[in-house]
């Protein structure tokens, strides 16, 4: 079981399978005040290394 916090299960919500790691990154930056890019792009390589989430190159 994993325990999210509001902004990593926002995240998380958003690999829907049809945005990509920059339109995650837009989405976000777009509810958030913030920038949200390298904290996005941390989580989800973390999260792939342990096999919770896949990130796919684009083709």
């Amino acid at each position: 079981m994993i325990v999210l916090n509001g902004t990593a299960a926002d995240v998380v919500g958003l690999c829907d399978g049809s945005r990509t790691v920059a339109g995650i990154v837009d989405e976000l930056r777009s509810r958030y005040e913030r920038p949200v890019d390298d904290e996005v792009r941390d989580f989800l390589a973390r999260m792939a290394a342990r096999r919770h989430v896949t990130v796919e190159e684009a083709r």
